[in-house]
């Protein structure tokens, strides 16, 4: 074993004062500092506290080791405390195994200034606890000599074998400045994967050719961004091994910080690889950017979850991807996005959520600006809550160079109401024809300025809350409404090229068109089909068509209704309304009207109300069904006119007369049925049925039960797990 002798064992008690001179003013050579502490202050400027004697402080190679004998409070300050800056080239922490993390304090004015910076090496203390915090009022400084690509910053890292659990803690530290650069190392390389976190100051800039969070196998590496301004410049790549998970966030309970993300020089864009890793691993991956409740200021060229190898194909990679990133607040501005490039599991996420703010993709050199699902089976989902998307070039579509077996989600869901979202297209599309995206739900918010949809496939409105169009769209699909309120602000928003229209028991609002009418027919034939709101006007002109009910129900237009093409409607006696019907303020009459049969057969002296409303005009055609699919036969009288109903005068179909007065129901319960009867004199009757929860009670949304018509009676089992369930009889 090689023997430590003691640098001071050989020098005089009386000569110690004149050998430190001469060590800090006469040393041209680099010496490897280790802190001993010795003295009672803790001050770095004292040559005391540090082996061999002296204080390592000027451009000759010096490293400063702190090493594992535990230190708890250095002060930047001279031998006799007054505050001091110090460089050196080579700044260590050596792991600790204390539960205490260990203090530099930089008093206001000064600088610590290091050309490279390791904390918590392995290689003397293998998977050990390293805890350092830097505090006060100055500035820790990260300066190499030139701008190297290799590692200058290593965080729970070490060159050879395992690192350790490392935390770096700036929270307490005003600024942190990194500059020009290698490597920015969080976590350790080798095969044992040990974490490692860095919190940043108040403060900080750092500037490098790429940020690498997340190693093999179980690293979990995080920066945990400042409560001040943060500049993250250069590539910042996660999972870079085959496994490890990286995190960048904000610190809990902080509201103030700010990031910003550039390119390294600080001035362009930067890329984020949420996924670098294109191993066919079966390691579990996770990633994180959550900048949700802060200000952010993002310049990006190339935003990508998950990998892809050389060949540009997926890299079947088995292990659970989850990569996920929040926006909500500033401006984001990027070339283009790859979401879900790679992985051979099901489970996977990639989701990129837009909650508020502004993002804005050109497309540059991108056959897409928004590509979803690239590759494998990987799904991967583009949420839209709040704030604006801009598309400014290309569009939003599915990878399908390789497959396309993804799932590829689009979601405008607006749910700020301080800054509600914003899907504007700028003219280019969300999907095509041979790869259209596989799930989108346009929920609420606002979308404009689409120039086509999936290829030409029908645009649906689909969820309970409010989507408004804005802007000049151009899709070629049909509009469909099925649940909500769709909102059309203006003629522009409405495109020219849509054939139809069809609502589900929802509202358009065409109030900010022209007029506040929906024009069926101006530039070509167009369909209207179903049942719902529409508030305004209605004006169907001659060549179109408005198709009543789905196929029965009613459909109210709060203003005028104008009809002089086609007018469509089926009957249903054994449904409620039984047949479809236009409810408005007033209806003029015209074009032609066919009625069909779509349901059993039809009694004498049925009756159906077709139209509700002040009525004026009479129809060039009126078209009732002398038969239907049954083979019935019928012969009609037409009080359109005086009523807006229609009434079988005589039918071919012989069934029950049932007794027209109103009866009661019975119900006998019986284990876990109950027996509904009502008398058989009322035979023919219609049993009706809907099930609803406590808190709503007995709403319109009422249901035929198929075959009452032919009994008096219906058996039904119980289910407790329901709220409630009514029961009513109709007179058909």
């Amino acid at each position: 074993m090689k023997k430590h002798i003691d640098p001071q064992a050989r020098i005089p008690r009386a000569f110690l004062a004149t050998a430190a001179l001469l060590i800090l003013t006469t040393r041209a050579f680099a010496v490897d500092f280790q802190w001993t502490g010795s003295a009672a202050n803790g001050y770095w400027g004292d040559a005391n506290n540090w082996s061999p004697l002296g204080v390592p402080n000027d451009g000759v190679n010096d490293t400063a080791t702190l090493p594992r004998i535990g230190f708890t409070n250095i002060v930047l300050a001279d031998a006799n405390g007054m505050p001091a800056s110090y460089v050196v080239t080579n700044l260590v922490i050596n792991s600790t195994n204390e539960a205490v993390a260990n203090v530099v304090t930089i008093p206001a004015g000064q600088s610590l200034q290091t050309t490279f910076f390791l904390l918590g090496p392995g290689d003397l203390e293998e998977l050990a606890t390293t805890h350092f915090r830097v505090s006060g009022e100055g500035e820790l400084r990260i300066t190499p000599s030139n701008q190297r690509s290799d590692e200058v910053v290593r965080i729970g890292r070490s060159s050879s074998g395992p690192g350790n659990i490392a935390t770096l803690d700036l929270s307490g530290l005003n600024s942190f400045y990194v500059t020009n650069s290698g490597r920015f190392v969080i976590g350790d390389k080798s095969g044992d994967g040990m974490p490692g976190t860095i919190i940043l100051a108040t403060n900080s800039t750092i500037s490098t050719t790429e940020f690498d969070l997340g190693f093999d196998p179980a690293g979990m590496e995080t920066i945990l961004l400042g409560v001040g301004t943060n500049r993250l410049q250069g590539t910042i790549r996660m999972a870079v091994g085959t496994a490890g998970m990286g995190t960048i966030k904000f610190q809990d309970g902080d509201t103030n910080g700010v990031a910003i993300f550039r390119n390294r020089a600080g001035t362009g864009k930067m890329d984020i690889q949420m996924q670098q890793s294109n191993s066919e691993s079966t390691n579990d991956v996770t990633n994180l950017i959550d900048l949700r409740g802060h200000h952010a200021d993002l310049n990006v060229r190339l935003f990508r979850q998950s990998a892809l190898n050389t060949l540009g194909i997926h890299t079947g990679r088995k292990g659970v991807i989850d990569n996920r990133f929040y926006f909500d607040r500033g401006i984001f501005n990027m070339d283009s996005a790859l979401l879900g490039w790679a992985g051979d599991n099901t489970n996977n996420v990639n989701l990129f959520s837009i909650g508020g703010g502004a993002v804005n993709v050109t497309a540059v050199n991108q056959f897409t600006s928004v590509a979803i699902g690239l590759s494998g089976i990987a799904p991967a989902t583009l949420h839209i809550g709040g704030g604006s998307l801009t598309v400014l070039n290309g569009g939003i579509g599915k990878y399908t160079l390789v497959d396309t077996a993804n799932v590829a989600t689009l979601i405008l869901n607006s749910t700020n109401s301080a800054d509600p979202a914003v899907l504007d297209m700028n003219g280019n599309y969300i999907g095509t024809d041979t790869a259209p995206l596989d799930i989108v739900e346009f929920l609420a918010g606002t979308l404009k300025n689409l120039s086509q949809f999936n290829g030409g496939s029908n645009l649906v409105k689909s969820g309970p809350g409010v989507l408004t169009l804005s802007g000049t769209n151009a899709y070629t699909g049909g509009t469909v409404v099925e649940s909500g309120t769709l909102v059309v602000d203006s003629d522009d928003a409405l495109s020219d090229n849509t054939p139809s229209f069809a609502l589900m028991g929802s509202v358009l609002d065409v109030s900010g068109l022209s007029g506040g009418t929906l024009v069926l027919g101006a530039l070509m034939p167009q369909t209207l089909q179903g049942s719902g709101t529409i508030l305004g006007s209605l004006d169907v002109r001659n060549g179109s068509t408005l198709s009543l009910g789905n196929p029965t129900g009613t459909l109210t237009v709060t203003n005028a209704v104008t009809l002089a093409g086609t007018t469509m409607v089926s009957l249903d006696r054994s449904a409620t309304p039984n047949s479809g019907r236009l409810q408005a303020a007033n209806i003029t009459f015209g074009g032609e009207i066919i009625v069909t049969n779509a349901g059993a057969g039809l009694l004498a002296g049925q009756s159906f109300q077709l139209f509700s409303g002040p009525s004026t005009g009479t129809f060039a055609s009126v078209s009732l069904p002398a038969t239907d699919h049954n083979g019935a036969n019928y012969t009609w009288t037409d009080k359109l006119a005086i009523d807006g109903t229609i009434q079988v005068l005589t039918s071919s179909v012989t069934g029950p007369n049932p007794d027209p007065t109103p009866t009661n129901i019975t119900a006998t319960v019986t284990g876990n049925s109950v027996t509904l009867a009502w008398p058989e004199s009322h035979t023919g009757w219609l049993l009706q049925v809907q099930t609803n929860s406590l808190s709503i009670g007995i709403s319109p949304d009422w249901h035929t039960i198929p075959g009452s018509e032919n009994s008096n009676e219906l058996i039904h089992n119980i289910d407790r797990s329901q709220g409630s369930v009514f029961f009513r009889l109709v007179y058909p």
